[in-house]
């Protein structure tokens, strides 16, 4: 929560020494869903934006990250991500969380993280990890299996990095849910 209202108060004041000039920008919710809208500003714990010529407001609580790009208003997937990286996107329905200053994206069946993952590089190594993961009912990580598909690096370290990071993940739990579950984290560094 500390980083959150600092990341908010850094966008904030990255917004008021900005002016207004700044042109599209991109909200990402909580549930993944992306805005494409112009900024306004940030008061209470709200944050103002104008999206298709109308003004609203979202609850700083719902939002995960927002991208001040200065794109078009067409550009909507490939935001670079975390240390310079491209965004790797697998699917259209992958959600977003923030940990520490990484965006983790990741798709497993109407499960959402409640645990992020740890994250650290102890070296100028850079790429992106996925890794394919099995979940059981009660949000456990089973198997967390670093693949070439999607990746941007080679790196055993990195894909060790990536792996150990997914391994300290947890899912919301699901009674209903099937006893085992199977999606995928992509961890950029």
């Amino acid at each position: 929560m500390i980083r959150k209202t600092v990341s908010l108060l850094f966008v904030a004041a990255l917004m008021a020494s900005a002016g207004r000039s700044y042109a599209q920008n991109t909200i990402v919710m909580k549930s993944g869903e992306k805005v494409n809208c112009k900024v306004d500003g940030l008061a209470n714990g709200m944050i103002n934006y104008t999206s298709n010529g109308t003004p609203k407001k979202i609850g700083t609580t719902e939002v995960t990250a927002i991208y001040f790009d200065g794109s078009s208003a067409n550009a909507t997937e490939n935001k670079p991500a975390d240390n310079g990286q491209k965004t790797v996107s697998l699917s259209t329905k992958e959600k977003t969380v923030t940990a520490g200053s990484t965006i983790v994206r990741y798709l497993v069946n109407e499960r959402t993280i409640i645990k992020e993952p740890t994250i650290s590089n102890l070296t100028r190594e850079r790429g992106t990890i996925v890794v394919n993961v099995s979940i059981d009912r009660y949000g456990n990580i089973k198997s967390a299996e670093p693949t070439a598909n999607g990746s941007t690096s080679k790196s055993e370290y990195l894909i060790t990095k990536a792996k150990q990071a997914v391994q300290s993940i947890k899912f919301n739990a699901d009674n209903t849910a099937p006893i085992e579950e199977k999606g995928y984290v992509i961890i950029p560094y």
